[in-house]
């Protein structure tokens, strides 16, 4: 989320020259996990990528700004299993030892 972030200020925060395109996670992007990634856990979550004037969306074909940016993003995808009846929170999480609660997974 940080990059994702980054990347807005960074698009908001350069000089007005015509249109800019704006990089942001999509409103359900959950990773989806690639089987074929490199990495082990990593896949893919869905960004909207939009072009803008003075923050008012323009067509794709009207934006002046560089390419397009992917709307696509690498990410990681880590499953943590809690289990309020045979969980313990201090175990690892994993589907043979779960956590007991959300509390536990949050502060991880």
């Amino acid at each position: 989320m940080r990059v994702a972030g980054l990347l807005l200020l960074l698009a908001l925060g350069r000089q007005a020259r015509g249109q800019e395109w704006i990089t942001r996670w999509a409103d359900d992007a959950d990773c989806i996990v690639d089987e074929d990634s490199d990495a082990e856990g990593g896949g893919l979550r869905q960004l909207d990528v939009l072009c803008v004037d003075d923050d008012v969306v323009v067509a794709d074909d009207a934006c002046d700004a560089d390419e397009k940016p992917d709307d696509t993003w690498e990410c990681l995808a880590t499953t943590v299993v809690v289990d309020p009846v045979e969980g313990n929170d201090l175990n690892d999480g994993t589907t043979e030892q779960p956590l007991r609660t959300l509390r536990a997974c949050i502060e991880r």
